[in-house]
Formats: structure tokens, sequence, C-alpha cells
């Protein structure tokens, strides 16, 4: 069921569920961190609460041996401004229908990924802070795709499909 505990028990039961698919789909035993708080998320430092713990405001899970494709219940997290799943071996393409209902977010970092496929077809520019870059991405990119990377990084670019097949 979408039931909570600890620090969670306020949480919305359509937020709990989400956060549960996630943490199962993304293979939540072997994060490095939130690894045991599949039914208390608000419980883990890398997750942000709203003030009244009924919401997930923000989620930093780079780093964190994350596996898989992202699930569409992600598109439940409606008040998340911030997602952080940069640095992790996130694959099987990228839902954009997941994406966009979070209308919130603010920033998006999934740079350093394996994702493939078609870089979904988002709104890239509204995001403050956003890097999909050091993926695999089919061509054509996006519309302002290039503008969804760090200073400090090159814009992201798609794979280019070599010209001839290798001998």
């Amino acid at each position: 069921g979408a039931s909570a505990w600890g620090r969670s028990t306020r949480l919305r039961g359509d937020e709990c569920a989400a956060w549960k698919t996630l943490h199962s789909a993304l293979g939540g035993q072997a994060w490095r961190q939130c690894a045991g708080l599949w039914d208390d998320p608000c419980g883990c430092e890398r997750v942000q609460c709203s003030a009244d713990g009924t919401r997930l405001t923000g989620l930093d899970l780079s780093r964190n041996q994350l596996a898989g494709g992202i699930p569409s219940t992600l598109s439940k997290l409606s008040a998340l401004t911030r997602l952080d799943l940069s640095h992790n071996l996130l694959s099987d393409g990228f839902v954009a229908d997941a994406f966009a209902p979070l209308t919130r977010l603010d920033t998006l970092l999934l740079d350093d990924n394996i994702f493939t496929g078609q870089a979904p077809p988002l709104d890239y520019s509204r995001y403050t802070t956003c890097d999909i870059g050091n993926n695999t991405f089919g061509c054509p990119m996006p519309p302002a795709a290039a503008t969804c990377h760090r200073r400090w990084q090159p814009p992201p670019a798609c794979a280019r499909e070599p010209l001839s097949p290798a001998c």
C-alpha cells in the first residue's frame, strides 16, 4: 500500500506510492543513501519534504547507484522543485510524460547517466538549473536542449551514427 512511517507519516498517499515505485524501479535496496527508507522518504537527508510533511519537494539522488528506467509515476510528484538524478546508471530512454506534469520543477539534473533514444521534447529553457549532458541521446536534439548544461560543461550533443558500418 501507500502507508508511510517515521517522518513521512503525513505524506500524501499518491506521493508515498510514487516514491515507493521510484525506489523499487531504480534498485533502491542497493542505493548508497536512502536504501532502507522505502516507506520513509522524508527520513532521508537527500529528500526535501514540504513544511507540513505532505509533499516531496526535492530529490537529490545523485551518485547513488540508481539503475534502470525512470518510472512514469514520477509525474505524481507534482510539488517537486528540484530533481537531481545525475551520475547514476539510468537508462531505457526517458519518459517525457513523467516530466510534463512537474510544472514547479526549476532544477533538472540528469547528466552522466546512460540514457539512449531521443531526449524528451521538454522546454529546457524554463529550468534555472538544467543538465542532460553525457548521455547517448539520438539525433536530432529537441529545441532548447543545447541550453541544458552547467556552465563548465559543453552543451549536450546527440550521438551521431557512423556514415557506414565498420569493416
